[in-house]
């Protein structure tokens, strides 16, 4: 048998009669009368929670009751935390919700880059020096190679960095293009975007020459992780090539920073300055004058070299190379006198010099006639000796002049 339901249709009666004549339509005009209620009194967000009745019907008729009607006595009258909020989520969002929650960086894309993938991707690189056209160095769609070969941009070396500071490595390649046996080099920052493809974030560092030159990087020698954001780049002033050895070259570490948009120097030397290493040796020489010949048909003459140490570094060895002007003809022979004071080096050098002499201090200057002689008949169009002095360390080891030009003297021969 069905329980009867007329006392509850008649509350729900009640409670339509009292609620129907304060719904207003939905609109702008609504929204802001509401807000003003609610500006107003506490009591008007208690009527508020009377739209939770579509969740708890029964908990709001009893607000809507304490509101609409005079408590009937004996009945306990509701407490005003009851009536404050319906804890239901469904009656709006809060502070808590997942939509007004704040949400966090995506995290950053893995930038690391195998080498076998760096062989198999065109890459676009930034400006080589303008004096690297003429190699066809390339930076658009740029397949790199393993190997050496002119003209290709060739892998030189890889390590990865947290580069621009966002979290996640990043791939940084020293890459080169060879005109000859040098190469031209830079070293630049490659990352992948959102969709996992290779990009260029920028060049940190680059040569401008192959040649020596004041203030201009003309080898890169190594790369080396900073920390986020920071990378040391280890350059020198000169790259090894053909006959220069590597000892010349001045290496300095310079630090580069991500700048957000770039990479810039932040740290260590600009410049190089004068070379501290090395001396000024001066030559002078001649000229050379041979008599008429003797019975042997041998003509004998002496040429003066006078050489000078101008400093600011003892040279340990003094090393006189003389040669012919001529490819043809030779300038003479050794005939005693002051060749006795020709030495020879502790080790071997790349080049048999003509006389080693010994130490010359900074500021010291010595002078020497040597014999020669010549058995041939004089060439026709004359004949020039070229007269070089180069300093050696006690290691046997040459280095360059600081005025070369004052060094490398050439001197007439006369024949009487």
């Amino acid at each position: 048998m069905p329980e009867p339901t007329a006392p509850l249709d008649a509350e729900f009666e009640a409670f339509r009669a009292a609620v129907l004549p304060c719904v207003a339509p939905a609109g702008p005009d609504a929204v802001r009368r509401t807000v003003r209620r609610r500006r107003r009194t506490v009591m008007a967000v208690a009527a508020a929670t009377g739209l939770a009745l579509v969740v708890g019907p029964v908990a709001a008729y009893a607000a809507l009751d304490h509101k609409a009607a005079p408590t009937p006595a004996g009945t306990a009258t509701p407490a005003p935390t009851a009536t404050t909020g319906s804890p239901t989520p469904s009656a709006g969002p809060t502070s808590g919700s997942p939509s007004a929650a704040p949400t966090s960086e995506p995290p950053a894309p893995d930038g690391r880059i195998g080498r076998a993938q760096l062989l198999r991707t065109r890459l676009d690189l930034p400006p080589w020096p303008a004096r690297a056209a003429y190699a066809n160095c390339a930076t658009r769609h740029v397949r790199v190679i393993a190997g050496q070969s002119i003209g290709r941009i060739e892998l030189m070396d890889l390590l990865y960095a947290d580069v621009d500071a966002d979290g996640a490595q990043e791939t940084v390649v020293t890459v080169g293009c060879r005109p000859g046996e040098a190469a031209y080099q830079q070293v630049v920052a490659l990352d992948r975007d959102s969709d996992g493809n290779v990009v260029t974030l920028g060049q940190v560092a680059r040569t401008e020459t192959l040649d020596p030159a004041p203030n201009e990087i003309a080898w890169i020698t190594a790369v080396a992780d900073n920390g986020p954001g920071s990378l040391r780049v280890q350059v020198a002033d000169l790259q090894p090539c053909c006959s220069t050895p590597e000892y010349w070259a001045r290496k300095q570490w310079r630090t580069y920073g991500w700048t957000g948009h770039g990479f810039r120097q932040t740290a260590g030397p600009t410049g190089w300055g004068p070379d501290t290493r090395l001396t000024d040796l001066v030559v002078t020489a001649g000229p050379l004058a041979y008599g008429p010949p003797d019975t042997d048909g041998k003509r004998h003459g002496s040429l003066a070299i006078t050489v000078t140490n101008k400093g600011p570094l003892d040279a340990d060895y003094v090393v006189l190379d003389l040669s012919s002007e001529s490819a043809t003809a030779d300038w003479g022979k050794p005939d005693g006198g002051a060749w006795s004071a020709c030495g020879t080096l502790p080790k071997i050098i790349d080049h048999v010099p003509t006389c080693v002499l010994p130490k010359l201090a900074a500021g010291e200057q010595r002078s020497y006639t040597f014999p020669v002689t010549y058995q041939d008949p004089p060439p026709a169009g004359g004949l020039k000796v070229r007269v070089m002095a180069e300093r050696f360390d006690s290691s046997a080891r040459l280095w360059k002049d600081l005025n070369p030009a004052d060094s490398d003297v050439v001197t007439p021969v006369r024949f009487d």
